[in-house]
């Protein structure tokens, strides 16, 4: 079967027990070579699917996971890799976000 390619965007979620800490969600796009939508969100969800734990330079254990795939489409480019990490935007207010992501699907 033929490949294409499709962008997979996910958000994840860096938490940590640390009252000093604030919750970070960083949204992520993939470049995903599969044979279909569903085999490329499978993809995606493979790619995300451990918890990531570290200290950060302020001290503080953090454990980034994923929340969900947020979608994904095939596009019209040609990439040489099955999956490439092409895009991150950090964020604190997740609320804030969902109300944007709202407003992108009805058009506004």
């Amino acid at each position: 079967m033929h490949k294409k390619t499709y962008v997979a965007i996910a958000i994840r979620e860096s938490t940590s027990a640390s009252p000093e800490y604030t919750t970070l969600y960083e949204e992520t796009t993939l470049l995903v070579k599969a044979v279909s939508v569903e085999d490329a969100t499978a993809k995606a969800v493979k790619y995300f699917r451990n918890e990531h734990t570290y200290i950060s330079a302020a001290g503080f254990r953090i454990t980034t996971k994923m929340l969900k795939i947020e979608d994904v489409n095939e596009i019209l480019g040609i990439v040489d890799d099955d999956i490439e990490e092409i895009n991150a935007r950090f964020f604190r207010d997740y609320e804030a976000y969902n109300k944007f992501r709202e407003m992108l699907d009805d058009g506004i």
